[in-house]
């Protein structure tokens, strides 16, 4: 089971510009899913002590009867996340494990400048801009991803990446990132 730790929240100074692109990506993401508090504190109790520092609340009935504070599981920079909202801010949680592998500085900034590259790539894609049904799509989407799969792969950027601001695709992108995650981007199709 992943040992989950604050990573960043959205009011940091380092957040400011590129930093606050990864959170509009995680926040954005069509994996991004509402998590039940409950239901995520029983499972990982290591939380209420965050909770209670976050909100304020000294109790967990509190924390969980509390409106303005929210929980979702989604993916910061490629990796999975676990992060809460509370009064508008995002306080993220990942994986120890994988903190070490996150992008920052002028490597993110380069990271960032790859998901345009990528956006303007497919905008750009004949098969893409061809497909007209769903299934058209999907098999256009994993051509794109397979025809591009060392960047993506380099600077851990999923599909969804690219789909953060659409939601008429995003079960579709969501199920091709989820694949790929689970059994890699030869075994979709």
């Amino acid at each position: 089971m992943p040992s989950f730790t604050f990573y960043t929240n959205c009011t940091q100074p380092s957040n400011v510009g590129s930093y606050g692109e990864c959170i509009n990506e995680m926040v954005q993401s069509p994996l991004n899913k509402d998590l039940s508090l409950s239901s995520l504190l029983k499972k990982h109790p290591e939380f209420l002590d965050e909770l209670k520092d976050i909100t304020g609340h000294s109790t967990k009935k509190a924390i969980l009867d509390d409106y303005a504070l929210s929980a979702a599981s989604s993916f910061f920079q490629g990796k999975p996340c676990i992060y809460f909202r509370f009064s508008g801010i995002e306080y993220i949680y990942l994986d120890v494990d994988d903190i070490e592998s996150l992008r920052v500085g002028d490597e993110l900034e380069l990271r960032n400048a790859q998901i345009s590259e990528l956006e303007e790539a497919l905008d750009d894609n004949q098969e893409w801009l061809n497909a007209n049904t769903p299934a058209e799509q999907k098999a256009a989407l994993v051509a794109f991803c397979k025809a591009n799969e060392p960047v993506f792969l380099k600077w851990q950027i999923m599909l969804s990446s690219l789909f953060a601001y659409s939601t008429e695709l995003g079960k579709m992108v969501s199920k091709i990132d989820l694949a790929w995650l689970e059994e890699g981007l030869d075994s979709i199709g």
